[in-house]
């Protein structure tokens, strides 16, 4: 049994260091599921290469404010515009008044997980991005492979760190968007 338990810690921590999330700090987390904030639940947390702790939740805005350096930040203390320096052009836009005008990419996240949006409400933009007809609330295992490769934990539809932002900028991009469409 200690066996087994070792192995699984072991290729747990491979994963993780093979996505390139070894290194320790404060990350910008997101998870693609309910919560009380919507379908997308927003974090700000200390990863030691292994795990999260002290973690804060985030609302949109509060997410968005400190990404873009606006806002007091542990996971960005310097106050960089994140956005900017991974080449991600329109998500969060900031008003003049220091608000958050637009949230852009943020926005479409849910997509990556759902084939509809799973709240009944009426928007023009219910659809999401996964074709998966038998689960419309899973990506099919095409999908699941993209997200993998991304960085993203399938299990829980968990990215952070600089997966997090790589993602971002991938969704900005519409041939990624129909490449991840069509997966089957």
């Amino acid at each position: 049994m200690k066996r087994l338990f070792t192995f699984i810690v072991l290729s747990f921590g491979l994963i993780i260091t093979s996505l390139g999330q070894s290194s320790t700090g404060y990350v910008f987390v997101v998870k693609i599921a309910s919560s009380w904030d919507g379908l997308i639940t927003f974090y700000e947390t200390f990863y030691d290469g292994r795990r999260f702790s002290e973690t804060v939740p985030l609302t949109k805005d509060q997410f968005c404010l400190r990404i873009r350096g606006h806002e007091k930040s542990m996971a960005n203390p310097d106050h960089q515009d994140l956005l900017a320096l991974y080449g991600i052009e329109d998500t969060c836009q900031i008003d003049a008044l220091g608000r958050v005008a637009t949230h852009g990419i943020i926005d479409s996240l849910w997509k990556l997980r759902y084939a509809v949006y799973p709240y009944h409400i009426e928007s023009p933009d219910t659809l999401g991005w996964t074709g998966n007809i038998q689960n419309p609330y899973v990506p099919t295992p095409a999908q699941k492979r993209i997200l993998a490769q991304m960085g993203m934990d399938t299990v829980f539809y968990t990215i952070f760190g600089d997966n997090l932002f790589h993602l971002l900028k991938a969704m900005e991009d519409p041939q990624w968007v129909a490449n991840y469409k069509n997966a089957q």
